[in-house]
This record gives C-alpha cells, sequence and structure tokens, in this order.
C-alpha cells in the first residue's frame, strides 16, 4: 500500500540527519537533504554520492509502500541516522570494492551500520 509522505515527516528527517552530521563530523561534505521521489517505492531513504567531489544527497522518499502506522517520528529519526551513517562509511566502499564484489561490500557496510544504528539510538537523549 503506497503513501505519500509528508512535509512535517520530512522536517523530523531532516532535522535528525542535521543533527547527526554534525554530530559525526561531515561538514567537509556538501550534503543537501532532500523530499523526492525515488523511482522505488520500496526505499524510504537513500545516500546518493559524488565521493570525488564530496557531494551527497540524502534524501527521503516521496511515495513510500508503507503501513502509514509505521510512519513514527521514531522510525523516520533511524532513517536519518542510517542515511548519515551511510556517508560517513561511503569512501571505504570504493576501496573495499576493489578487493571484494559490491554484493558483499553492501553486506558488511549494512552490518556496520546497523551495529552504529543501534548503538546511536540507545545513547540518544
Amino acid at each position: 500500500m503506497s503513501v505519500r509522505t509528508t512535509k512535517k515527516q520530512f522536517r523530523v528527517f531532516e532535522k535528525e540527519c542535521r543533527r547527526w552530521l554534525d554530530k559525526l563530523s561531515l561538514s567537509s561534505w556538501a550534503v543537501q537533504i532532500v523530499h523526492a521521489e525515488i523511482s522505488d517505492d520500496s526505499v524510504f531513504a537513500d545516500c546518493r554520492t559524488i565521493d570525488n567531489n564530496r557531494a551527497a544527497a540524502l534524501r527521503m522518499n516521496t511515495v513510500v509502500d508503507i503501513y502509514r502506522e509505521t510512519l513514527t517520528d521514531k522510525f523516520i529519526r533511524r532513517y536519518a541516522i542510517h542515511e548519515v551513517l551511510e556517508l560517513l562509511i561511503s569512501g571505504c566502499g570504493g576501496i573495499m570494492r576493489q578487493v571484494a564484489s559490491s554484493e558483499i561490500v553492501e553486506r558488511e557496510t549494512h552490518m556496520v551500520i546497523r551495529a552504529l544504528e543501534n548503538v546511536l539510538v540507545e545513547v540518544k537523549p
């Protein structure tokens, strides 16, 4: 069931992204945080980078295939943290792809991100 995300939900996402960009000292990146349609409605948010330019877009999808009740502030903040962590370790991906397949890099990257999310969400005031 596809639902539209709201401007209010995007503000939660944007605020949390900015909070973690600051906490993780990612100011060397030119980051845009946008509320935009992502072609795959099973994707709530993503992180797109241009490593050579240290530019990135953290995008929250405008239409998602999810139950409306799932779109709580906690859910949205968790996704924001996830996308900022993607940015944090994005530079490692290019290096790792030189010695491992993209599938392995993706799997290992997300194992690290999920572990960090669990710690950061528990620590959050």
